[in-house]
């Protein structure tokens, strides 16, 4: 460390020491900022101006540091930028398509840029497919088979889900905090940034699904024709979509990492007990009923089992009782032979892959707007320069729950 000859320490692109390595330390210590004996300088200054880790003392006492680093800095004599239109007439900020259009593009671009990402994600659906793949190897027409294939169904529902949704708790809201101060100085909308960031994961949402189903369904054996595997694909992406959708729903809903974790955790639980596997309706205690018919897994699980079912049949016994011959029988147990379709879509599509996609942007609407309207309310009063920079900050964290920053 002390090799280099000079340091620049930044905090979210903002400058609180440059300087030679040796005057760092004096510096923060006539800051009231002293460094351990046991603990490494570049380790003291990173961790006084670490606003995004730690526990939430550990931010605060952080972002102190932040302002009161800041306020140290000499005042920097800068000439003003010569202004080549008139705010009042013209504006900075295009078309809400157009701010669309050059985000969704700015989404693809990340995701083919971050190549290692995307095989992790490949390879991870791989790995998982193939693993269920040699678990249920081409799975017997006998009368035992039927459990087989209600665990594959099963199977591939919940890791579908929960590849699709988990991740994106512990990514999304790392990008809140900056989408806000960008949708704030007006360089596009908080919804273009939104549905951006959906289309932008649409592609690993549906790729990674075909892929893992089209190999489960070929390996397996669980299907036994052309218009099967169509519908055991498409309900692998559906599923693949909800989970993103409720990944999009738990981070805007707990506006942290943490929380964003623990709520998608909580939410989805429930629905996976009563999902039409562990239990039919009729096992299931009336006071717990609406869990079932509610939540996203009972009607896919219920098309997922219409659909490979009815192109299934049974081998009989030389000997002994039968009582399985088709696919029928086993919906007929199970309490899937009679169907109501119209309301199963209507929950796939209208409730999850509609509904909860448009209360997630109502609410990161909701807190953006919440964000600018303290700004607005407040910023006149606060000092220019960089301690400016970090009120505006303190208000953002309050009314945005706690968001982290990148």
């Amino acid at each position: 460390f002390n090799l280099f000859d000079k340091v620049l320490i930044l905090v979210e692109g903002r400058t609180v020491y440059f300087g030679s390595p040796g005057a760092a330390l004096q510096h923060y210590s006539s800051l009231s900022l002293q460094c351990p004996r046991d603990e490494s300088p570049p380790d003291f200054f990173m961790r006084c101006v670490a606003t995004d880790a730690g526990e939430d003392a550990d931010r605060q006492q952080a972002k102190q540091n932040v302002e009161t680093l800041l306020q140290a800095l000499p005042p920097l004599d800068t000439p003003d930028m010569p202004k080549k239109f008139d705010p009042k007439v013209e504006s900075l900020k295009g078309s809400g398509v157009v701010a669309l259009l050059t985000l969704v593009r700015r989404e693809f671009l990340i995701r083919r840029r971050s190549k290692i990402l995307f095989k992790a994600a490949i390879a991870r659906t791989l790995f998982m497919a193939i693993l269920l793949g040699l678990l249920y190897w081409q799975l017997p027409n006998d009368q035992a088979s039927w459990q087989s294939v209600l665990g594959v169904l099963n199977m591939i529902m919940i890791n579908t889900f929960m590849t699709s949704g988990f991740g994106l708790t512990q990514e999304l809201p790392h990008s809140f905090r900056p989408a806000f101060r960008e949708a704030r100085a007006g360089m596009y909308s908080i919804s273009a940034w939104f549905w951006s960031k959906t289309l932008g994961d649409l592609p690993v949402d549906v790729i990674g699904p075909i892929i893992g189903s089209s190999l489960i369904f070929a390996m397996t054996g669980v299907g036994k024709t052309a218009e099967s595997y169509f519908l055991f694909v498409m309900w692998a992406c559906a599923t693949s979509v909800i989970g993103n959708t409720w990944g999009y729903l738990a981070s805007a809903a707990g506006g942290r990492a943490e929380y964003a974790f623990a709520i998608f955790l909580l939410s989805v639980f429930p629905f996976m007990i009563f999902n039409g596997y562990m239990m039919t309706t009729e096992e299931i205690p009336i006071y717990f009923r609406w869990i079932e018919y509610v939540g996203p897994f009972k009607p896919i699980f219920v098309e997922l089992n219409v659909a490979i079912w009815r192109t299934r049949t049974f081998d009989c016994p030389a000997q002994g009782a039968c009582p399985f011959r088709s696919g029928e029988d086993v919906l007929r147990l199970r309490g899937m032979d009679e169907a109501d379709h119209v309301y199963n879509y209507s929950i796939i599509i209208g409730l999850y892959l509609v509904g909860c996609r448009l209360l997630a942007w109502a609410i990161v609407a909701l807190r953006w707007r919440l964000g600018a309207s303290n700004v607005a309310r407040t910023g006149t009063k606060w000092p220019a320069g960089p301690a400016a920079k970090v009120h505006a900050d303190a208000a953002d964290e309050v009314a945005h729950s706690n968001v982290e920053s990148p």
